[in-house]
């Protein structure tokens, strides 16, 4: 595993503690979150597919270059978690990172992840103060 920051940190952990584990050695930076690949590529599939702990859907497409293309995303719901868990399975691989809000959960945490999450980085990135992508 690469020498990850604290938030990255604690996106490994948040993964293992919903049983989405990473393949040893697979873990690596990129931007804010990770890429990786699934220790076991089913038990991830299950653990995400729990419809109490995960909400599914399109939104991951800023995470798209990095996975080659998204195929689907997963975010925990919050509950007593202080950030929700997003994990976006793309054509070449998987990325996650943590968030404030999860837009799946309701209306407002839907404006709160636009708003307070999105725009600030689409912003920087306009203004040419912030990475295009998580991997530049």
């Amino acid at each position: 595993m690469n020498r990850l920051s604290r938030i990255q940190d604690q996106t490994v952990a948040a993964l293992e503690y919903f049983g989405v584990e990473p393949a040893p050695d697979s873990v690596r930076g990129s931007g804010n979150g990770i890429t990786f690949s699934f220790a076991d590529r089913e038990e991830a599939l299950d653990a995400l597919r729990n419809r109490t702990r995960f909400a599914r859907g399109p939104l991951g497409i800023l995470h798209g270059r990095v996975v080659g293309g998204v195929v689907t995303e997963f975010r925990s719901y919050r509950r007593d978690e202080r950030h929700s868990l997003h994990v976006v399975l793309g054509k070449r691989g998987v990325f996650a990172d943590l968030d404030r809000f999860n837009p799946y959960q309701n209306p407002l945490d839907l404006l709160k992840h636009g708003f307070l999450e999105l725009m600030p980085h689409l912003l920087r990135v306009a203004f040419g103060r912030g990475p295009v992508s998580e991997t530049d």
